[in-house]
């Protein structure tokens, strides 16, 4: 890990799919080279939580924007507030539960109030 300091942010910076800008960098020993890419995490302390939901659990429509949760098998339309879009991912500070269960690619016709049957995950392949 290498502590550095933020220099400046790339025109082209959305927040919405983190692109950034200029850092710099102490580099002693020579290991990075102008114009080497990289992957870098930023640990930010945040104001408020946030819960991250899969964007094909989104629902937008007259309503704004919702989720569909399933309560002992009962469909409930929950209105959200996002904070973030990550563009697969979206971070969610209301409307919802870190326990809630989330239906994820709800059919167009799913009913706040209808039954429900949950179906576990397909087993993943083996790699």
């Amino acid at each position: 890990m290498v502590n550095t300091r933020w220099r400046t942010t790339h025109p082209s910076f959305r927040r919405s799919v983190r692109k950034v800008g200029e850092a710099n960098v102490p580099n002693p020993h020579g290991a990075l080279h102008p114009g080497v890419y990289c992957t870098v995490e930023l640990r930010i302390l945040r104001q408020s939580t946030a819960l991250i939901v899969p964007a094909s659990a989104i629902i937008f429509n007259q309503n704004g924007m919702q989720v569909t949760i399933v309560e002992n098998g009962i469909a409930h339309l929950r209105e959200i507030a996002i904070t973030t879009d990550c563009g697969t991912e979206i971070e969610v500070n209301a409307g919802i539960k870190n326990a809630d269960q989330v239906v994820l690619q709800p059919p167009v016709n799913l009913a706040d109030g209808e039954k429900v049957h949950i179906i576990s995950e397909p087993p993943q392949a083996p790699p």
